[in-house]
């Protein structure tokens, strides 16, 4: 055949021409739009687990394909064993454990990590201590070789820890009060926890100034020694490398075991409103309830009606006071999960003269969920929502490292968070309905933070039973 049929064949077929003697393919059916497959959630499968010591385990995540990994070593002593006076040191470590090494200056190990495509974090949490390390595949050796200096032999520089806290100071002082953002922040989390609870102790700020890096030190050298170690390693590493990396980070270390997150909170026994007199022409509005905890046999339809009252863009609560009302850029909707305790909680900033009517529309939007329920499309919304974060876990080392991270720091199986995907499907509306009555009823207790100008405040808040409080009284947590 001359090239030049040959050319002209191929034209033919891309345009859709029959050759002479070809056979006519077959036409799509354009006559209505293709089925719509309902998505699927993925086989995301548990750690492989190895013993390394009789307090040190390896938790081992292959993710093919990803490009960098992490390696997650949590301690777990956090800040409920450390006891309340240690609170304030304990997150001075969290701050400062991550570029604290006798091997290199903070400068030093920094400029070293960006060298190997690479970053190390530190925490204190409730619960546990730890560093994590992300970086690249091909140089997960070396990095694994300055985590392992940071871990082993932490040594903090005097004036990196002046400088914290001199901005930590600055921002509790200074810079916290004046954002009403944080304000509201802070306000809903001190009015929500007691300063007994371990994740409400309030800001301890002559202690944490008072902090030598020899009491760093300390404190790091005492919760190496008693704490139970896990190594998590994620991303296209093999059991084999893994295993190494982790016995090169753990050497003698491995403690007690950890104890299972029994923290419960008591829900209010009556509706609390806390009012800060801040000014500017917007005011910031955060109502909290109290929520099924993981275990709960309402979590599940609770969750369901939180996602429809204040879940995506489309949402009832973003609905009513964005697209129909036009006094916010949005609403900003979280639900809370704990082993023992959950919490659920709106937060929108709002004209200043709108806030009652605000107050009145979440009311409006909770009654009426309350009183009808939600619809067959929110549910099944809810549930695609979910399955589309599911499905998503595996495409970096981050996004599977946060998600085996949280599995470990909650102390369930992946199987049981599957188990929570497929149960927002097999949902009954009316045990959303009951639910929702149960924990969002018109006669159940709350907390409303309420931040803006006093004068133009308080003829809205009138007949509410109202504590004025300082914006420094609610970053400080003296509510």
């Amino acid at each position: 055949m001359r090239v030049a049929d040959a050319v002209r064949i191929g034209v033919l077929a891309l345009v859709g021409l029959a050759w002479p003697g070809a056979a006519e393919a077959e036409a799509p059916d354009r006559s209505k739009p293709p089925a719509v497959l309902p998505p699927e959630p993925m086989d995301l499968a548990e750690p492989t687990e190895v013993a390394l010591s009789e307090g040190a385990r390896l938790l081992h995540v292959r993710v093919d394909g990803v490009r960098r990994v992490q390696v997650i070593v949590s301690l777990h002593q956090g800040t409920q064993e450390l006891g309340a006076e240690q609170q304030a040191l304990a997150r001075l470590l969290g701050q400062r454990w991550s570029l604290s090494s006798s091997r290199y200056s903070p400068t030093e190990l920094e400029l070293a990590l960006d060298r190997q495509d690479a970053w190390i974090d530190g925490w204190a949490d409730v619960h546990d201590t730890g560093l994590r390390l992300e970086v690249a595949r091909d140089n997960l050796d070396p990095g694994v070789e300055l985590l392992r200096a940071v871990l082993a032999e932490p040594a903090f520089d005097k004036r990196e820890l002046r400088r914290d806290q001199r901005q930590t100071r600055l921002w509790l002082t200074q810079e916290a009060p004046r954002d009403a953002g944080a304000v509201a922040a802070r306000a809903v989390h001190f009015g929500w926890l007691s300063p007994e609870h371990p994740r409400g102790r309030r800001p301890d700020l002559e202690t944490y100034l008072a902090q030598d890096p020899e009491d760093l030190a300390a404190l790091a050298a005492d919760i190496k020694a008693r704490a139970a170690v896990t190594v998590l390693v994620v991303g296209d590493v093999a059991l084999t490398q893994a295993e190494q990396v982790a016995r090169r980070l753990v050497g003698d270390l491995g403690g007690a075991a950890a104890a299972e997150d029994s923290l419960a909170s008591p829900a209010p026994e009556s509706t609390r409103v806390l009012a800060v007199d801040h000014p500017g022409a917007q005011a910031r509005l955060r109502v909290r309830w109290a929520a099924p905890h993981r275990d709960h046999p309402d979590m599940l339809a609770f969750s369901a009606a939180a996602f429809a009252l204040g879940g995506p863009f489309g949402s009832r609560l973003n609905t009513e006071l964005r697209e129909v009302r036009g006094w916010t850029y949005g609403v900003d909707a979280g639900y809370s999960l704990y082993p023992a305790m959950g919490f659920w909680t709106v937060g929108v900033d709002v004209p200043v003269e709108h806030v009652a009517a605000t107050l009145d529309a979440i009311d409006g939007e909770l009654a009426r969920v309350v009183a009808e329920g939600v619809t067959s499309e929110e549910l099944d919304a809810g549930w695609k929502d979910e399955v589309s974060w599911w499905n998503r876990r595996r495409q970096t080392a981050a996004s599977a490292g946060g998600f085996y991270q949280t599995r470990m720091d909650l102390g369930e199986s992946v199987a049981s968070a599957r188990a929570r995907i497929d149960g927002l499907r097999d949902l009954d509306p009316a045990e959303v309905q009951a639910a929702a009555a149960r924990w969002l009823g018109e006669d159940v207790p709350r907390l409303v933070v309420v931040v803006g100008p006093r004068a133009a405040l308080e003829p809205q808040l009138a007949g509410l039973d109202v504590v004025w409080v300082t914006a420094e009284q609610a970053v400080m947590g003296d509510l």
